[in-house]
C-alpha cells in the first residue's frame, strides 16, 4: 500500500476519506475513535486546498479521477470508488473554507443503505438538508425502473407497517390478518427489517425489542419457528448498532425485555460473540455496562463465557495497524483488580486480548529475532490470567504471571539461549529513601539545597522514576522537618524550569504504573499544578496518555483562581478536545456562567454536552437559562436532555421566556418537551413568562395538532397557579373570552387547582 509521503496530496485526501468512512461504518460519526481521522482528514484537504482550490474528483465504478489522471491507492479503487458509485455520485467537489462539521455530515451521509439515500431524493438533496455548501455534488441521473420503484413501494410499505405495530403494542392493540402477512414478508428480507431499526439509532434497542415481541406473539399464536429469520435480522445490524442494542438492552422492561431475551436464545456461541464484539471493542476502557448487559442478555453462565471465549478469538482478527484496536486491546488486558465487577468474565476476556498482544509482538519481530524468541505458554491458574510473551517483548508487555527464568523452558535446538534482563532498580524508591534519611540527621539541609540541580539531572538523564521518588521523600521529610526547608524545596520543585520535562516524563511513564507508584505519580502532578498550572494546561493539551489526561484534570482544580487566565484563554480552541477540557476545568476553578456563554454555540456536540453539564455546577442566573434554553432543541440528543435538567422557572429571564415560549407553540416538538416548558414558565415570576402562557393558551389557527389541546390545558393551569404580578388578569381575561377552546381550557383549570 502506498503511503502518505510517496503519493500525491490530492490523492491522500480520499486515501484518508476511505480510512475515515471505513472508521465509521464500524461505530458512528460522533465516536471518539473518529474523531482523529476527521481530523486528519480536514487537515490534507486543506493543504490541498491551498495548492489547488476547488478540489474536484470524478466518481467511476471502480476508480476516480483526478483532473485527467485516475487514482493509483489501492484502497481508492477496492473500496471509495465502488462506495460512491453505488449511492449515486458522479462527481464530488470540496471548495476552499470547508469545515470538519460539513465534512462530517457528508460521511454519515455517505454511510446510510443506497436504498435509503434514494428514497429520500438522492445524495444532492440530503447534502442540501444538511446545509453542506461548501462541498459539491452532482449525481447519477437514476432512472427509476418498475422493478426498483416496486422495490421503494415495498419498503416503505414495510416501514409504515412496522412502527403501525409497534404503536399496536405499546397500546396493546390486536393485530389482524394483513399485519401478520406483513411481518412474515418483513421476515424474509432482513436487509430491510435492519435497515429499518437502524433509522434511529439511538432508539434501537427499544426498536429490536418491539420487533422480537412481534414475531415472538406470531410465532405463538400461528405455532411457527420465526426466531431463526430474527437472528437473521439482528445479525444483519450495522456494528455501532449492535454495540447499542447490548448497552439499550438492561433499560429494556416486561414483555419487551422478555422477548429481546427469547430472540437472544436462538444465536449460537459463535453469534453471540460476533454480536458482542462492537459493544466491547467500544467500551474497552469501561467494561461494566458491557458486562452487565451480556449477564442480563444470557443468564446461563456456561452459554455466556462460550460465547465470551468466541468473543476473545475475534480479537485476534483486529487490525494491525489501527490505533483504537491496539487501545481497546491494551485496555481489555490489563490486569483485573480484585475489587472490579464481572471479574470472572473480565479475566476470561483478558486471556485473550494477552494473547492478541502476545502474537502482535512475536509476528512485529525481525525474522531473525522471531526465530531467537519462541512464544512463551505458562498454563493458568484456577483464577489466573495467563501471559505468553516472547521474551524480546516490551517490558510494559510483560506481566507478574511470567514465570521467573529458572523456569522457563529451554530454547529450540540451534537456537542461542536468550540473555538474562538486567536487575532493574527502582529510582523512586532509592531517592525517596535517600531522602527519608537525611530527614533524620542533620543532612536535610544540605540535600534540599542541592534538590533542583538534583531534579534537573534526573530530568536530563530522563529518570522521572527519579523525580517522583524526590517528591515523595520530601513530602515524607516534611512530618520531620520544622525548620521548613523541605516544603520549601518542594515548591522549587514545582516553580523549576524542569516542570514541563518532569511532566513530560511522568507522561510517557505513567502507562504502566498502578497502585501506589500511580499514587506518587499523582502527587508530583499536584505539585507542578499547584505551582506551575500554565505548564499542566499546556500537558493536558498535548499528551495523548488517557490515563495522564485524568489524572491532570483531576490535579488542575487545586490551582483554583490561578488556572482561570488559562482556561478562559482555550474556550474557543479550535481542537474540540481542547475546549471540551477547558469546559470542564471552568466549573471546577471558579468559573462564570458568563465564560460559558462564549462558547455555549460551539460547532462539536461533545463541547456543548460539556457546557450542559457544567450548568448544573455552576451557581445558576439568567445567562445559565439563556443558554439551557437553546439548547432544548440542539442537534445532539444528549445536549438537549441534559439542558432539560437545568432549567429552573425563578430564574428566567426575557431571552430564555422568548425561546421557551417558541418551542412550547412549535407542534414538531415532543409533548414531553412542550409540557416541560409550560410548567417551568409557569414558576417563573416574570411577567414575560405570564404573558407568554396567555398566547400559548389562544389558538394559532382553525386547524391544530392532536396535542395542542393538552398544550392549553396544561398552560391554562400554569398560569392560573403562576406568581407574576399580571398572572391573575390575564387568566381572568381568557377565562372571559369569546373562544369556545379558551374558555373551557380555564374552566378545567380552576377545577384542577
Amino acid at each position: 500500500m502506498a503511503i502518505a509521503g510517496t503519493t500525491p496530496i490530492e490523492e491522500q485526501v480520499l486515501v484518508d476519506l476511505s480510512l475515515w468512512l471505513a472508521r465509521v461504518m464500524q461505530y458512528s460519526a460522533s465516536h471518539p475513535a473518529c474523531a482523529q481521522l476527521a481530523e486528519k482528514t480536514h487537515r490534507t484537504l486543506t493543504r490541498a486546498l491551498a495548492a489547488s482550490s476547488p478540489l474536484t474528483f470524478g466518481v467511476l465504478a471502480e476508480d476516480i479521477v483526478i483532473g485527467d489522471v485516475t487514482a493509483r491507492h489501492p484502497a481508492i479503487r477496492a473500496r471509495l470508488a465502488p462506495h460512491l458509485h453505488a449511492r449515486g455520485l458522479l462527481l464530488l467537489r470540496f471548495a476552499h473554507g470547508v469545515a470538519v462539521s460539513e465534512l462530517t455530515d457528508l460521511v454519515e451521509l455517505l454511510t446510510l443503505p443506497s436504498e435509503t439515500i434514494y428514497d429520500r431524493g438522492g445524495i444532492v438533496r440530503l447534502a442540501m438538508e444538511r446545509g453542506i455548501v461548501r462541498v459539491q455534488i452532482e449525481e447519477i441521473a437514476h432512472e427509476v425502473t418498475t422493478e426498483e420503484r416496486n422495490l421503494q413501494k415495498r419498503r416503505k410499505r414495510l416501514r409504515d407497517f412496522f412502527r403501525d405495530m409497534l404503536r399496536n403494542l405499546i397500546a396493546e392493540r390486536s393485530v389482524d390478518v394483513v399485519l401478520r402477512e406483513q411481518l412474515g414478508e418483513l421476515l424474509e428480507h432482513p436487509d430491510i427489517a435492519s435497515a429499518i431499526l437502524e433509522e434511529d439509532t439511538v432508539g434501537i434497542a427499544e426498536a429490536a425489542a418491539g420487533f422480537a415481541l412481534m414475531v415472538q406473539k406470531e410465532a405463538k399464536s400461528r405455532g411457527l419457528d420465526l426466531a431463526p429469520k430474527l437472528r437473521d435480522v439482528l445479525l444483519a445490524l450495522a456494528p455501532h448498532s449492535k454495540d447499542r442494542l447490548v448497552i439499550g438492552f438492561p433499560a429494556q422492561v416486561g414483555e419487551f425485555r422478555a422477548a429481546l431475551a427469547w430472540a437472544f436464545e436462538e444465536f449460537t456461541e459463535s453469534d453471540l460473540g460476533r454480536f458482542l464484539l462492537p459493544a466491547v471493542r467500544a467500551h474497552a476502557a469501561d467494561l461494566d455496562a458491557v458486562l452487565y448487559a451480556i449477564n442480563a442478555a444470557v443468564p446461563s453462565e456456561g452459554r455466556r463465557f462460550a460465547a465470551l471465549r468466541w468473543l476473545g478469538s475475534a480479537l485476534f482478527d483486529l487490525p494491525a495497524d489501527d490505533p483504537a484496536a491496539a487501545e481497546a486491546l491494551a485496555q481489555i488486558a490489563r490486569p483485573v483488580a480484585g475489587y472490579e465487577s464481572f471479574r470472572a468474565e473480565r479475566e476470561c476476556l483478558q486471556e485473550h486480548a494477552v494473547r492478541a498482544i502476545a502474537s502482535r509482538a512475536f509476528f512485529a519481530l525481525p525474522a531473525a529475532d522471531a526465530i531467537a524468541a519462541p512464544i512463551i505458554s505458562v498454563a493458568p491458574g484456577p483464577r489466573d490470567p495467563v501471559s505468553i510473551f516472547p521474551m524480546s517483548a516490551p517490558p510494559a508487555m510483560r506481566t507478574s504471571s511470567m514465570p521467573p527464568p529458572g523456569s522457563m523452558p529451554p530454547p529450540p535446538v540451534g537456537t542461542a539461549p536468550l540473555p538474562r534482563p538486567a536487575p532493574i532498580v527502582n529510582g523512586r524508591v532509592v531517592v525517596a529513601e535517600v531522602i527519608r534519611i537525611a530527614a533524620r540527621s542533620a543532612a536535610l539541609g544540605r540535600i534540599c539545597r542541592a534538590i533542583p540541580e538534583v531534579v534537573a539531572s534526573l530530568v536530563d538523564e530522563g529518570a522521572g522514576d527519579g523525580v517522583v521518588g524526590v517528591v515523595r521523600g520530601l513530602s515524607d521529610a516534611m512530618r520531620l522537618d520544622t525548620s521548613g526547608v523541605a516544603a520549601s524545596a518542594l515548591r522549587e520543585v514545582g516553580t523549576s524550569a524542569s516542570s514541563s520535562r518532569i511532566l513530560d516524563e511522568i507522561d510517557t511513564s505513567s502507562a504502566s504504573v498502578e497502585d501506589e507508584e500511580l499514587a506518587d505519580m499523582v502527587a508530583t502532578v499536584n505539585l507542578v499544578v499547584l505551582h506551575s498550572p500554565e505548564v499542566a494546561v499546556q500537558r493536558l493539551e498535548t499528551t495523548e496518555n488517557r490515563k495522564m489526561r485524568r489524572v491532570l484534570l483531576d490535579a488542575l482544580p487545586l490551582a483554583g483562581d490561578a488556572l482561570l487566565p488559562f482556561v478562559r484563554a482555550r474556550l474557543r480552541a479550535p481542537e474540540w478536545y481542547v475546549a471540551r477540557n477547558a469546559v470542564l476545568l471552568l466549573s471546577r476553578c471558579g468559573g462564570t456562567t458568563h465564560d460559558l456563554a462564549g462558547v455555549a454555540r460551539y460547532p462539536n456536540e461533545k463541547v456543548r454536552l460539556e457546557v450542559a453539564r457544567a450548568l448544573r455546577v455552576i451557581p445558576p442566573d439568567q445567562v445559565a437559562m439563556d443558554i439551557a434554553a437553546s439548547y432544548l432543541t440542539d442537534s445532539s440528543h444528549d445536549v438537549s436532555q441534559a439542558a432539560r435538567v437545568v432549567l429552573r422557572g425563578d430564574l428566567l429571564g426575557v431571552g430564555a421566556i422568548a425561546t421557551l415560549e417558541a418551542v412550547a407553540a412549535d407542534d414538531a416538538q415532543s409533548e414531553e418537551l412542550r409540557r416541560r416548558i409550560v410548567e417551568t414558565l409557569g414558576h417563573s415570576p416574570n411577567d414575560a413568562a405570564a404573558a407568554a402562557l396567555f398566547k400559548l393558551i389562544h389558538p394559532r389557527g382553525l386547524l391544530e395538532m392532536g396535542a395542542s389541546s393538552q398544550i392549553r390545558d396544561a398552560a391554562a393551569v400554569a398560569l392560573h397557579g403562576s406568581q407574576a404580578p399580571s398572572a391573575a388578569a390575564r387568566f381572568e381575561e381568557a377565562l372571559h373570552s369569546t373562544t369556545w377552546r379558551v374558555r373551557k381550557a380555564c374552566e378545567r383549570a380552576m377545577g384542577k387547582t
